[in-house]
C-alpha cells in the first residue's frame, strides 16, 4: 500500500471538500463532470507513481478520499447548506421525522464504497493506459520438471 501518496492526494479531496462546503463547486452536472476529471487527473499521478497492485491502491485512494469528504460535510453540515441553495431545497423536502446529518451518516458507508470502487478502477485503466503491469504474479508460474539422470 502506498499510504504517501494516499495522504498526499487525499488532500485534494477534503480541498474539494472544503470547497463543496463554502458553496464554491458547482451542484449538479457540472459537479459531477469535474468530480470525474479531478477522480482521472488522481488516477493518472497515483498511477504513474505506483508500482503494481494499482486498484487496490486505487480502492483505498477513493476510500479515505470519501471518508474525507462525507467527514467534512457532515461536521459543517449548517455551513453547506447555507452556501448551497439547491441542496437546502432538496433538503427543506425531506420529512421532518429524517435528521439530514444522520441520513448523511448513514449513506456515508455507501457514498465511501463507491468512490473507492470507481477510484480503483480509474487507476487501474490509467495504469493500463500508462502501459504499466503489476510486478508480481498471484500465483507463481509453474516451475520445469526435473530432467532425469
Amino acid at each position: 500500500m502506498n499510504w504517501k501518496w494516499i495522504g498526499i492526494l487525499a488532500c485534494v479531496s477534503l480541498l474539494t471538500a472544503l470547497l463543496t462546503v463554502f458553496g464554491v463547486m458547482p451542484e449538479g452536472p457540472m459537479g459531477i463532470v469535474i468530480g470525474i476529471v479531478e477522480g482521472l487527473a488522481l488516477s493518472y499521478v497515483f498511477a504513474r507513481n505506483t508500482d503494481e497492485r494499482f486498484f487496490r491502491n486505487g480502492f483505498t485512494l477513493g476510500a479515505v478520499s470519501g471518508l474525507v469528504a462525507s467527514l467534512v460535510q457532515m461536521m459543517f453540515f449548517n455551513t453547506m447548506v447555507e452556501n448551497n441553495p439547491q441542496m437546502s431545497e432538496r433538503m427543506s423536502k425531506m420529512p421532518s421525522s429524517v435528521n439530514p446529518v444522520v441520513f448523511m451518516a448513514i449513506s456515508a458507508p455507501i457514498t465511501i464504497a463507491v468512490s473507492g470502487a470507481l477510484q480503483g478502477l480509474f487507476t487501474l485503466g490509467m495504469a493500463a493506459l500508462l502501459g504499466k503491469r503489476s510486478g508480481r504474479r498471484a500465483v507463481p508460474p509453474p516451475s520445469s520438471p526435473p530432467s532425469p539422470v
